[in-house]
């Protein structure tokens, strides 16, 4: 296993997902924070846009309170101390994606 994937892969969890019909499945699950820190990483290594939209759609998620389970939070703090040690550029666009993602979940609609 690679070394910078080592420490996501000791605070995954397990979940049990319920299909009607079907057995009880548990399987192991990687933590949000985990996941943006592993689309910072690869953004580092690329640039790529897709990785910024897959933050910033994770934080909207996040910013409007909908977490998949009670007791379950993102946990920001972690990730701003891994996209320090990934670099400047990293912590600069972790920074802009959560402001982004905060002002976006705060919008209210527009009334007719």
């Amino acid at each position: 296993m690679v070394a910078r994937y080592q420490q996501a892969f000791q605070r995954r969890v397990r979940k049990q997902i319920e299909i009607p019909g079907m057995p009880l499945l548990e399987v192991w699950c990687a933590r949000p924070e985990d996941v943006i820190v592993g689309k910072l990483m690869a953004w580092v290594e690329g640039r790529s846009r897709k990785h910024e939209t897959d933050i910033y759609e994770m934080m909207v998620f996040h910013y409007l309170g909908a977490s998949p389970a009670p007791g379950e939070c993102l946990d920001e703090a972690y990730v701003d101390a891994q996209a320090r040690i990934l670099g400047q550029d990293a912590t600069k666009l972790w920074q802009a994606v959560k402001d982004a993602a905060s002002r976006e979940a705060g919008r209210t609609p527009l009334q007719p």
